[in-house]
């Protein structure tokens, strides 16, 4: 599996989640799809154990665990039942009893997962057919995940699977966390090069529309200027309708910036080939993903969340 370069250029995973809003409130940025996203149902021993973890052998108090950074990133929707509170309650006060760990820490631990959980109850005639199942208390899980659209019930219960369930193990969302990792840095840079990009779309305009001694001014422009003459070029390219139209005016922009600014070109080409390079890692880390679910390979662009959810209240 490639690696990261963490020195050169990053970008925390949560960054994910405002990238998704930029590109989902910009059209032009339609055409580079979306950004991967995923739903699970979680078992209440898989979140006591990030909160144990948590409480007891967290060292930096801006770790996180695996499954929160995720969530966190936005790669990964969590539904539970109501139940779950309760179970999750009486545990937290029986390891600091039995095991004196500090009910407050671990207290402090869940609060931070509450607020990511989408809470929904499946109606009964979802439930009924699983409580004949080997462990009743799990139907409801099976249920949900059934309901919502879930790819399965993140869970360490082999009962699960016994029930007629998908049981996900926390494999998967190390995967996710890689993903998240590498998809953030390459959505960053994508973005961030569209963003700039869109002045260099005035620009270009002028080209177009047969604009005299403009290769002079190119090379009298400010760096970000050019910068966003370079983005901007590149995404008209990306169109093949534009490349007719704006052809000889890209030859006379682009002779003038590689005389008067090859730095720019090395900026846009040395961001480019880290995107393409942190492209394939999501990719090969989406590829573990559905290995782990038992499914085919999907692209990373793919939207995995648009299901019906029907007799539910919005969020």
């Amino acid at each position: 599996m490639q690696k990261h370069d963490a020195t050169s250029y990053f970008v925390p995973s949560d960054k994910l989640v405002e990238l998704r809003r930029i590109i989902e409130l910009w059209k032009e940025m339609g055409f580079l799809g979306r950004i991967f996203k995923m739903r699970l149902v979680v078992d209440a021993n898989i979140i006591l154990r990030d909160v144990r973890w948590l409480a007891t052998k967290r060292k930096s108090p801006v770790a996180r665990t695996a499954l929160l950074e995720v969530v966190e990133s936005g790669t990964l929707e969590v539904y539970v039942p109501s139940q779950l509170y309760e179970e999750v309650g009486r545990h937290i006060d029986r390891f600091s009893a039995e095991e004196d760990i500090d009910r407050s820490r671990m207290l402090e631990g869940w609060a931070a997962y509450q607020k990511h959980l989408n809470v929904l109850d499946p109606d009964e005639d979802r439930i009924r057919p699983y409580r004949a199942g080997v462990d009743p208390d799990d139907a409801v899980f099976l249920a949900l995940a059934e309901a919502v659209g879930a790819k399965g019930v993140l869970s360490n219960d082999r009962h699960i699977s016994q029930m007629g369930g998908k049981r996900i193990s926390i494999d998967c969302v190390f995967s996710l966390r890689d993903y998240s990792r590498a998809a953030a840095i390459e959505w960053n840079i994508k973005v961030g090069g569209i963003t700039l990009g869109l002045l260099g779309f005035h620009v270009i305009g002028q080209i177009i529309s047969g604009v005299k001694n403009l290769g002079q001014s190119i090379a009298r422009a400010p760096d970000w200027v050019k910068a966003s003459i370079v983005m901007g070029a590149i995404l008209l390219m990306l169109h093949p309708g534009a490349r007719k139209k704006i052809s000889s005016g890209l030859e006379l922009a682009f002779g003038a910036l590689r005389s008067s600014a090859p730095p720019i070109f090395s900026m846009i080409m040395d961001a480019a080939a880290h995107a393409h390079r942190e492209a394939g890692i999501a990719q090969e880390s989406l590829d573990k993903v559905f290995k782990q679910l038992g499914e085919g390979p999907m692209s990373a662009t793919s939207e995995m969340v648009e299901v019906s959810r029907a007799g539910f209240p919005p969020n």
